[in-house]
C-alpha cells in the first residue's frame, strides 16, 4: 500500500529527529516525547505509525538493509563488481550520518549484525564459488563481510577520505587477492 505524501513527510521528520538525537545519546535514553518535540509532531501521530523509538529505528534499518540486499544481488557479474560497489558506497555516503550512527560499535541497535546476515545470505547464495574447502567458506565469507563493514565504517568516520571508486577498487583487489591466495590449487 502506497503512503500519501503527508504520511511520508511525517515519517521522514520522525526518522530525522531520532537520528539527530542518537548523535547525542543512545537510543535507550531517548524518549518518544523528545523525538516528537524535535520533529514538531504530536505523540498521537507518532503512535499512529510506530509503537516505540525502537520500531522507528527498525523501520530505517529495514530500508537500508533492503537497499543493501538489492546492491549485493547484482554483485554476481565480475565486470560490474567495482562499479556496483562504487554505486553502493555512493548510496552509503548519501546516507552517511544514518549509516555512521547505526554502524557505530557503541550503537544499541543490531544493525551491524543484521547487515552481516543480509550480506552473508546474498554472498553465499550467489554463484560465487571460490575453490575453498566447504567447511572454511563460512569463515572466509564472514571475514570478508565483517572486514568490508568495518572498512566502510572507518571510511565514513574518516570523512570519506577516499573516493567511492578508490575504496571500491581497494576492497575488490584485497578480497580478490586474498581469495586467490587461499584457494585450493589444482
Amino acid at each position: 500500500m502506497k503512503e500519501n505524501r503527508r504520511t511520508q513527510m511525517t515519517k521522514k521528520l520522525l526518522k530525522e529527529s531520532v537520528f539527530e538525537l542518537m548523535e547525542k545519546k543512545p537510543l535507550n535514553k531517548i524518549t518518544i516525547k523528545e523525538i516528537c518535540a524535535n520533529a514538531d509532531v504530536n505523540r498521537t501521530t507518532f503512535y499512529k505509525y510506530y509503537g516505540d523509538q525502537y520500531m522507528l529505528v527498525k523501520d530505517v534499518e529495514g530500508e537500508l538493509l533492503r537497499k543493501t540486499s538489492e546492491f549485493l544481488k547484482n554483485l554476481s557479474s565480475d565486470e560490474k563488481k567495482i562499479t556496483l560497489l562504487e554505486e553502493f558506497l555512493a548510496y552509503m555516503r548519501a546516507n552517511g550520518d544514518t549509516f555512521r550512527i547505526l554502524l557505530d560499535k557503541n550503537s544499541d541497535t543490531d544493525f551491524r549484525i543484521n547487515m552481516m546476515k543480509v550480506a552473508m545470505e546474498k554472498v553465499m547464495a550467489e554463484k560465487y564459488e571460490p575453490k575453498i574447502q566447504d567447511e572454511g567458506k563460512k569463515y572466509v565469507f564472514s571475514m570478508i563481510i565483517m572486514g568490508a563493514i568495518n572498512t566502510i565504517g572507518l571510511w565514513i568516520d574518516s570523512g570519506y577520505d577516499m573516493s567511492e571508486r578508490e575504496l571500491a577498487e581497494l576492497m575488490f583487489r584485497f578480497v580478490d587477492a586474498g581469495i586467490k591466495e587461499i584457494e585450493i590449487k589444482e
